[in-house]
C-alpha cells in the first residue's frame, strides 16, 4: 500500500464518529419534529370520575353513588398530556344540603364534568352513565350487641377457666334507618385458637358492613381465660326426698362417691357442700320388701364439670 492510499484511509477514519453524530442529531430533530406533529393531532381517552356527595348532619344515602363512573375526553394530544399530569383524579361534588332527592341525567353530568376539567378545550364525548339518583333518608345510630363467632381447641386437660371476655361488647352501627333496622346484632370474623394451654388476648375484626354503614370501632379484644384442669372425688351424703314416715325405712348407700373435673385455681374451693345428691322416693311403690331408686345431682357448682357419682341408683328396704 502506497503512503498516499495510507494518508487517505486514516483520514477518512478520523471523519466516521463525526458523522455518526450528526447522523444522531438529524434523527433527534426528526423525532422532535414527529412528536410536535403528533401531539397536535385530536385523542379520545378515557377517564375516571369521582362523584363526592355532601350530606347534612341527620341524613344518610340510601345507596353510594357508582365507584365506576367514566368519562369518554377529547382534545390534542398537548392538552390531554397536561390533564394526566395536572388532574389525576376528576371530583365532581354534589351537594344535597338543599334537597333529599337529586337525579343526574347524562346532559347535567356532562356540564358538570365539564367544568371541572383542566381546560375548556377538552370536550366530554361520552359517558357510561345515563342517569343517577342519589336518596336521601334519616340517619341512625344503635348499639349492637357483638356475636363472637370462634371456635376453641384445647390441649389435654386445659380448658377455659371462666366465660370468654369480648371489649367492648356492643358496637355503634350508623347508616340510613331503613338499614340499620335491619341488624339486632353484629357478628365478629371467625376466631379459630387450636392447642390451647394458656390464656390468650387477641383482636378480632368484626364483619364489614354494606358500603352504606359504618360501624365504630371496627374491631374488638377477645380474652380467652385458659387453665389446666384435674380430677377431684369425695363422698357426698345422699338426701332421701319424699321418704314415708315409718322410721323402718333403710336406704344404702348413705354416701355416694362424687368425682368432678375442676380448674386448679378452684381446686381447694370446691368440696361436699358445693353438692346436693339426692333420692326420690315419691311414687315409689311399697308393696315389695326391697327397691331401688335412681340417685340425682340435684345442685353443682357451675365451674365443676363432667360431675360422676357412683352408684347411680340407692337401695331401700322397709322393715316389717
Amino acid at each position: 500500500m502506497s503512503m498516499g492510499q495510507r494518508k487517505k484511509k486514516r483520514q477518512s477514519s478520523k471523519w466516521v464518529p463525526e458523522d455518526r453524530a450528526v447522523l444522531a442529531v438529524c434523527i433527534g430533530i426528526a423525532l422532535v419534529f414527529w412528536f410536535l406533529v403528533k401531539m397536535s393531532k385530536s385523542y379520545v381517552t378515557e377517564k375516571p370520575v369521582r362523584l363526592s356527595v355532601e350530606v347534612p348532619e341527620g341524613l344518610a344515602l340510601q345507596q353510594l353513588p357508582p365507584q365506576n363512573i367514566k368519562a369518554e375526553l377529547r382534545s390534542t394530544g398537548w392538552n390531554l398530556m397536561a390533564d394526566f399530569f395536572l388532574q389525576r383524579e376528576l371530583v365532581v361534588k354534589v351537594s344535597l344540603v338543599e334537597r333529599r332527592r337529586f337525579v343526574l341525567d347524562r346532559a347535567q353530568l356532562r356540564d358538570i364534568i365539564q367544568n371541572e376539567l383542566y381546560s375548556r378545550d377538552i370536550s366530554v364525548v361520552e359517558l357510561n352513565y345515563d342517569r343517577i339518583e342519589l336518596q336521601t333518608e334519616i340517619r341512625k345510630d344503635t348499639l349492637l350487641p357483638v356475636v363472637l363467632r370462634y371456635r376453641l381447641d384445647f390441649s389435654p386437660q386445659y380448658h377455659l377457666k371462666e366465660a370468654v371476655q369480648v371489649s367492648p361488647d356492643s358496637v355503634l352501627l350508623s347508616g340510613a334507618a331503613s338499614q340499620v333496622k335491619a341488624y339486632s346484632s353484629w357478628p365478629t370474623d371467625s376466631l379459630h385458637l387450636t392447642d390451647l394451654k394458656s390464656s390468650v388476648n387477641a383482636k378480632v375484626f368484626l364483619k364489614k358492613p354494606p358500603p352504606t354503614l359504618a360501624l365504630n370501632p371496627p374491631f374488638v379484644r377477645v380474652f380467652v381465660p385458659v387453665e389446666e384442669f384435674t380430677e377431684k372425688s369425695f363422698f357426698v351424703p345422699l338426701q332421701v326426698i319424699n321418704k314415708p314416715t315409718e322410721d323402718s325405712l333403710r336406704i344404702f348407700p348413705q354416701r355416694v362417691w362424687v368425682t368432678a373435673v375442676v380448674g386448679l385455681s378452684r381446686y381447694e374451693e370446691l368440696g361436699p357442700e358445693d353438692f346436693e345428691i339426692t333420692a326420690d322416693l315419691k311414687n315409689v311403690p311399697f308393696t315389695q320388701n326391697k327397691r331401688t331408686v335412681p340417685i340425682q345431682v340435684n345442685r353443682q357448682p357451675g365451674y365443676a364439670e363432667a360431675v360422676n357419682i357412683s352408684p347411680k341408683s340407692a337401695e331401700f328396704f322397709i322393715l316389717q
